[in-house]
């Protein structure tokens, strides 16, 4: 592990500490805690009752958009950034239709623009500091508009999902890409798919790299200990996650068989009818929203047999890694970043025409294939190792932000 004692980085982050999501900006904030001298975590909001600790080396900044006011100039300075982005993101009609709520964005950004140079200038920002946003969200932008004033700020970016992927806005539009991507330092995706998506865009393709999230190394049971194939399942429960399709799969198995998800969201109510009549063989277990660390322990138990993931959409797929560092193998729908965790010696395929039928033959070919096979848990243990350890990817991280 490397380590500098004299450096600060400032931490932009969606909410963490506040609330309960982002458990991965926990790992990096942590990692990257024995790695600078001090770290200044900055949410963007809203801020939830919920706090989480941070390291004793992090201080925590809030901002208030309240006691920021834009000027004449500022407003000219958004207008002229939206006749931009009509050109150069060739979107012009969809931006011209939302013009109104861009401008609102981008106006939101400016104003916290100038809260992050007050905030830069109390702690007497130099340039031995560096600046990290985890996502390509408001307070990208609004370093992008920080480093038009201050071009000795060099800061780094990360691209997951949401924030990557033209296909999961409206319009197929990424509000103000170009603008952020011209004046960061370097850009990192999540995952070698998402990277190669960005390059493709040929928006300043040199600055784009990838560099994975990492989970650390636990207990892993080489062997099966299940008495039938128990299938898992994590995410959200929406829409995009297709998590009904499993449900309505189940009813076509003919074995014996157990299907435990972890977590909650919209689409609850709906999938607990689908499963509600299921045959007598297939056995649930819906836990609704667990702590993370209780995740893994289920994981490291040995009574897990395949991970089984369909969503539409993926940045990077952080419940995919969790479950392989436990050398859990997956039947997998190659959406965006789920391809980097692909590999025929420990990966079922649900092939195209994505259906049920095609979620339960990949179902029985597992069941045939992987299931109770040594020789498979350890080469999704192993995969694992050779790419995604928590480690590993946080020394990339952080030779990342350092401009290395």
């Amino acid at each position: 592990m490397k380590t500098e004692n004299n450096n600060r980085l400032f931490f932009f982050t969606a909410q963490y500490p506040f609330g309960l999501k982002e458990e991965f900006v926990a790992a990096e904030i942590i990692g990257l805690s024995k790695r600078f001298k001090e770290i200044v975590v900055v949410p963007f909001g809203p801020l939830e009752n919920i706090e989480r600790e941070l390291p004793s080396n992090c201080v925590l900044e809030k901002v208030d958009l309240n006691k920021s006011k834009l000027t004449l100039r500022d407003n000219l300075r958004l207008i002229q950034l939206l006749v931009s982005e009509i050109f150069k993101s060739k979107k012009g009609v969809h931006i011209l239709r939302k013009s109104r709520s861009l401008r609102s964005e981008a106006a939101q950004s400016m104003k916290l623009s100038k809260q992050f140079i007050q905030m830069f200038d109390s702690h007497n920002a130099s340039e031995s500091d560096y600046y990290y946003s985890t996502w390509m969200n408001e307070s990208a932008l609004a370093l992008a508009f920080v480093r038009e004033r201050l071009p000795q700020i060099n800061f780094t970016i990360r691209n997951r999902g949401y924030d990557l992927f033209d296909e999961r806005r409206e319009g197929n539009y990424m509000p103000f890409r170009n603008y952020i991507f011209k004046h960061s330092s370097k850009v990192l995706a999540v995952s070698e798919f998402g990277r190669d998506y960005l390059r493709a865009k040929n928006v300043y393709p040199e600055k784009i790299h990838c560099n994975y999230n990492g989970v650390k190394e636990g207990n892993f049971e080489l062997k099966s200990l299940s008495s039938k194939l128990t299938l898992v399942s994590c995410s959200y429960l929406l829409p995009i996650k297709r998590v009904d399709v499993l449900a309505s799969a189940l009813h076509e198995i003919d074995f014996e068989l157990k299907w435990i998800h972890f977590g909650d969201g919209p689409e609850e109510d709906k999938i607990k009818r689908i499963v509600n009549d299921l045959p007598k063989n297939i056995e649930i277990e819906l836990r609704g929203a667990v702590n993370p660390a209780e995740i893994i322990k289920e994981y490291e138990s040995g009574l897990c047999d395949a991970f089984i993931h369909l969503s539409e959409s993926e940045g990077f797929g952080m419940a995919i890694l969790e479950a392989i560092s436990r050398g859990i193998p997956t039947i997998l729908y190659p959406a965006g970043g789920v391809n980097d965790f692909m590999s025929e010696s420990h990966t079922i395929e649900i092939k195209e025409p994505f259906n049920v039928n095609a979620v339960v033959e990949s179902i029985k070919l597992f069941q045939t294939k992987f299931y109770k096979n040594e020789e498979v848990r350890a080469d999704a243990f192993n995969f694992f190792k050779s790419k995604f350890t928590e480690e590993k990817n946080l020394d990339e991280l952080y030779a990342h932000i350092l401009g290395d």
